[in-house]
Formats: structure tokens, sequence, C-alpha cells
């Protein structure tokens, strides 16, 4: 079986290295015209590439968590059987009383003990003596339990595990992974954008030599703030040299950082500092669905009806669908009248499913529904509603949802620590632009 994982894995990694090949060949296209930028077929490639890459490294990572599970598997028997080697077994059992030998239990099955024991005392038998010694021996070994290992507090130090440590469970940041991202400028705290709000016209000419239609093109500037998320912890200096509590802190403050970003893409007000989420865009199409005991096959023409208001007003498809992982599980759950999944796992071969399931995760790309990507994140709010348990399914086109960021992999790149109580403080510039 272990041979089959590795197979399967370095088959994986070939696959990965293929789609990698494709997303560089693309690339050096669009850098060889001049213009760095796609065509509509080599965008729907780069993306189709990107995500099977994504699908590509979770089946990998499954995949290397069963070899390592065999893998621990093999050792703990290696381990069970030099320990059998060091240790074989006792001749008349273990933890036989001396009390149970006398009357014939243990290593004198059958009786014998005090027969040994008179022909020790007047008749000199060697073999006698010999079993004598070996049940005081044992009963030495097994019997002997007076002290325990609390006697010995001093010696009996607990093992703390310094370099594991179980983290504090946070949402991390899938949406922000799923749209595009480019680099914030240098300076400025706006990123200004030219938007075209009129456009050229072309009409029939009514005959030859006729005027043709003109109409002067023109723009509005669209400014985006740039915000800044930050957070602090202070700690004192003997903390930091004598215990060495860093990392725990510092991928605490990095957990929580990608967190309120993505939440603040989704949600943000666009005041006191925080993003203009996308669910707070003026103008933004919506799609009303209600229901007291709702069913993915009601759901099903709703999401439809979305992806044809992205089409209409876009004039280009919608590719994702942005929903809470407890809605995508819903999806999972529903049935059909036979008590088959209408979600069906993508390594099943699905035929004629409603959904598609990619593997297991938490978070991020998790499947297709309709041709739709996917993606669950936690930071889709589910307090909405006259109950406060509503939740929304946010039906986009991710290409055109636009995140200026510092690094290119989120990563806050900010830390100031200060005398005498260190300071740990994260800080990421990050500006939006949703169109």
């Amino acid at each position: 079986m272990l041979d089959a994982i590795r197979d399967r894995i370095r088959e994986l990694l070939a696959q990965r290295s293929s789609h990698e090949s494709d997303i560089d060949k693309l690339i050096a296209a669009a850098e060889a015209r001049g213009d760095g930028s796609l065509t509509g077929g080599e965008e729907r490639s780069f993306r189709d590439a990107k995500h099977a890459i994504k699908t590509l490294d979770a089946e990998l990572a499954s995949a290397r968590v069963r070899e390592a599970d065999l893998l621990a598997e093999q050792a703990s028997r290696d381990e069970a059987a030099r320990a059998r080697a060091q240790y074989p077994p006792l001749k008349g059992g273990r933890g036989a009383s001396a009390f149970g030998e006398l009357h014939g239990a243990g290593g004198y099955a059958g009786g014998g003990f005090i027969r040994d024991a008179v022909a020790r005392k007047f008749g000199n038998d060697p073999a006698a003596e010999a079993r004598l010694g070996e049940h005081q021996s044992q009963s030495q070994s097994w019997e002997s339990r007076a002290v325990g290992t609390g006697a010995f507090a001093g010696l009996n130090v607990p093992n703390y595990l310094l370099t594991e440590y179980a983290p504090l469970a946070r949402a991390s940041a899938p949406f922000l992974s799923a749209i595009r991202r480019l680099n914030l400028p240098e300076q400025g705290m706006s990123i200004e954008v030219s938007r075209l709000t009129t456009g050229s016209s072309v009409e029939a000419q009514t005959v030859e030599g006729a005027a043709v239609s003109e109409t002067n093109i023109d723009d509005t500037l669209l400014s985006i703030p740039i915000r800044t998320y930050a957070g602090a912890q202070d700690v004192s200096r003997q903390a930091v040299d004598r215990v060495g509590i860093d990392q725990l802190i510092f991928g605490d403050l990095a957990a929580d950082y990608l967190r309120k970003v993505d939440a603040g893409a989704i949600t943000g007000t666009g005041a006191n500092g925080q993003h203009l989420g996308l669910l707070n865009v003026a103008g933004i199409g919506s799609v009303a669905y209600t229901d007291a005991s709702p069913t993915v096959g009601e759901v099903w023409p709703k999401i439809a009806q979305a992806a044809s208001t992205v089409a209409t007003n876009r004039f280009l498809p919608a590719d994702t669908l942005l929903m809470h992982p407890r809605r995508w599980a819903w999806f999972c759950a529903a049935l059909d009248t036979t008590g088959r999944p209408l979600v069906s796992p993508e390594a099943n071969g699905p035929f004629n499913a409603a959904g598609i399931a990619g593997p297991p995760a938490a978070e991020g790309f998790v499947g297709r529904v309709q041709g739709l990507n996917v993606v669950a994140d936690a930071g889709v709010p589910i307090n909405l509603g006259a109950g406060v348990n509503e939740d929304v399914i946010i039906v986009l086109r991710a290409s055109d949802v636009l995140l200026w960021t510092e690094e290119s992999d989120l990563m806050p790149r900010q830390l100031r620590v200060d005398e005498p109580a260190a300071t740990a403080t994260f800080a990421g510039a990050v500006g939006g632009l949703w169109v």
C-alpha cells in the first residue's frame, strides 16, 4: 500500500508540474506581446490551471498524510518487535503471588514449592535450588510495589512540548486567495483609478458620406483608500528571552490579521478604517430566498438567477460562489428522493450530479455547482435576516474583484519590538477595489 501511495504522489507531482508549465507558457505569451495581459481564452486557461493545482495540492496533502500514517504504523510495529525481543515472556506468568504459588499457581503449576524447599534444605538438590531462585526473582520483580513515582517528585519531570502548541482556532482568508491581487504602490494613502462613465458610440451610417456617430468619452475618478490592519501584544523582556514565546504570538497575530482583512473584504462598512466590503457595494444585485425549510432544489434556480444578473450587467459570466462552510455542508448533506446525494465527491466519478465536491476542506475551494467554483469562507455572515440566523451566497466574477497588498502572500510586513516591555506589532496596508 505504501508503494501505491508513493506512486500516486509522484503522479500528482507530475500533473502539478504540467499545469505549472502551462501557466508559464501563458505568462510568456503575454510578455512576448508586450502588453502583459492575457486574452479571454488565456485567462480561462490560467484560472483552470490554478484551480487544478489547488485540487492537486489538496490531494497531495491527503496522500502525504496517509503516507505518514503508514510509516508511523510501521515504525510502531518495528519498535514493538524490538521490545518483544528485549523482554521475552517470563516463565510462570507475570504477577503470580507467592501465596498463589504455594498452592500450585504461577511458576509452580501443579504444586511443588514446599517439596523444593525441603529438597534444598535437606537434600542439596541443585534443580530445586534453581527453581526457588527463579521464583524469588519473579516475586521481587513483580510484587515489590510499595513505592510509586509520586515519591520522586524532584526526578519525575513533566514533559512540556516546547516546539508544539495548540493554536486558537481561527478562520483563514480563502476569499482573498480567490480574487485578483496587485502590488500596493510604495507611496500614498489612496489609489486613484479612472472609471469610464460615458463610452463612445457606434451607429449605422445612414448613407455614404453621412456623418458617423460620435460621443465624447468621459470618466470619473475612482478613489480607493488604503487601509491598515494592525495588532499588538505586550510581553515582558524576560518572557521573550527566557520562555521563547515569539513564534506563538506572531503566529496568532498573523492568523487574526488574515481573518480580519478577509472579513472586511466581505462585510466591511467603508468607515472607521474598514474596507468597503463586497456586500455593501452600492447597486449590488440580489436575489431573495427565505424559507423556514430551505432545500437545495429551491436554491438551485436562485443561483442561476444570480449568475444571470452578473452576466446581464457585466456582459461576462460569473465564475465563483462564495458561501459559509455550513452552507456548503448543507449542500453536501442534501439527498434526492431515492436517498442519493445531490453533491457527490469528485473521486466517485459523479454522473448527473447537482454539484461536485472536491477533496475535504474546511475553507477555500471545495467543489463546483452549476459550473461555478465554490469557495467556502467563514467570513461570510450568518446572522442576517429577521431571525438573525440567515446567511448569503455571493455569486461573482472573481477576476473583477481587486485587492492591492504590500506582500503577495497577504502576510503583514512590519514587526516592531520596543523596550523594556517587548511590544510585538503586526501591521499591513491593504487597499481594495470592488468592480
